[in-house]
């Protein structure tokens, strides 16, 4: 089961342990405001902000346009917020064993600059992270949040200057310089039209799913990924569900255009798996953190202008590794084959300790990792602790695709 149909688990088990109750309020502006602006931060192109539940922790969330109520991704927390929960929900089957979630109600939860639900708020709480949300952002996530904020405002996502505006739908005007897309809402859940031209010229016009709590660029989940998939690709891990990690591939399309917007050559993603599902696949912030956007869930449009990093390179990691993040700890998850990585001795499971000698935490790991995507060529020296003892290694980066 991929990531997309676990995200649709998600909405079927919460209407029914949440929307039976009529529990659901959403969120609200104070009574006077028309528009509220909530700072965000960006870890791998995501967006992130800080979620005050219950006026007595703030943890940091993931806002995703296609995931349909709150989500709160470890059980310990809600339990020691003393959460009350209505039901235990079968989630999928991993390797490390049955994942579950709850459905708890009663609760409230503030986004600062005067957003805020009533006391009656429901959340989706998971008996742990299986998803990897602090995996996907690199930081600790504990986290979603999308329909609970997409519903009820016009959503203006800046990019440039790092902040949502929420609107009031009512008298909303959208500023000039915006290219307006069509966009279906479809069981909750926003498609726009995707133009894509795959290497083998073969041509495709396909709504897909447009999720901004995505790293990926364009992911391609149908029957018919065998006949699109570049010559030229890797094999890799793509993303993790409650039924384990998802495997795929990794290569370049060439063009896929958004509207007015064209993107040449940009990363692509494609499953393994070849069976049908009526999602065609999605674009991510690989694409949407170039545009500055705004979502209006209401009048079905989405409006796009193109962002400062618009015109910046589509570059996928040019390291061979991937990396896992244990609360200040990161260890390596994933190591390419034949990757410059593998040919100096990294192995899964070693410590990453510092990149070109500066000391990796959670506040500078973005930061400093993303020398990994940047030139073709460049040394890289890591240090690494394997049992206890640091040691270091170096290589030089390398395009795989």
């Amino acid at each position: 089961m991929n990531f997309l149909k676990i995200a649709f688990l998600f909405v079927l088990v919460t209407l029914a342990g949440v929307q039976s109750h009529g529990q659901q309020i959403g969120l609200s502006l104070h009574k006077d405001s028309t528009r509220a602006i909530i700072p965000f931060r960006t870890y791998n192109n995501l967006i992130v902000i800080s979620v005050n539940i219950n006026g007595r922790m703030v943890l940091d969330f993931i806002v995703d346009t296609s995931v349909q109520f709150t989500v709160l991704s470890e059980k310990s927390i809600g339990d020691e917020l003393g959460f009350n929960y209505l039901r235990k929900i079968p989630m999928g089957t991993s390797a490390e064993g049955a994942n579950f979630g709850y459905s708890a109600n009663g609760l409230n939860i503030e986004l600062g600059n005067g957003v805020f639900s009533g006391d009656n708020h429901s959340i989706l709480v998971l008996e742990n992270d299986f998803l990897g949300l602090s995996n996907l952002a690199q930081v600790p996530i504990y986290g979603l949040i999308g329909k609970d904020i997409f519903e009820h405002f016009v959503v203006e996502i800046d990019q440039d200057r790092q902040v949502l505006i929420l609107h009031e739908p009512e008298g909303f005007v959208v500023s000039a310089g915006y290219d307006p897309i069509p966009m279906k809402i479809e069981n909750g859940k926003p498609k726009i039209n995707v133009d894509t031209i795959f290497e083998n010229w073969d041509e495709l016009s396909e709504y897909m799913l447009l999720k901004t709590g995505a790293a990926h660029t364009v992911f391609f989940d149908s029957d018919q990924n065998i006949y699109l998939i570049p010559p030229k690709k890797i094999e890799t891990i793509l993303g993790v569900s409650g039924a384990g990690e998802v495997g795929g591939y990794i290569g370049r399309v060439r063009e896929v255009k958004l509207g007015s917007n064209v993107f040449e050559e940009p990363i692509a993603s494609f499953t393994k798996e070849q069976e049908k599902d009526k999602n065609r696949g999605s674009i991510g912030m690989g694409f949407l953190s170039r545009m500055n956007m705004i979502v209006d869930f209401q009048g079905g449009t989405l409006f796009l202008k193109p962002s400062r990093s618009f015109g910046k390179t589509f570059e996928y990691d040019l390291s061979g590794i991937k990396i896992n993040t244990v609360g200040e700890a990161f260890y390596i998850r994933y190591v390419q084959k034949g990757s410059p990585a593998e040919k100096v001795g990294i192995n899964t499971g070693d410590q990453l300790v510092a990149v070109n000698g500066e000391r990796l935490t959670s506040k500078n790991f973005n930061k400093v990792v993303s020398v990994f995507s940047s030139k073709v060529g460049k040394k890289i020296t890591l240090t690494l602790s394997k049992d206890g003892t640091e040691t270091e290694v170096t290589f030089k980066l390398m395009r795989f695709i």
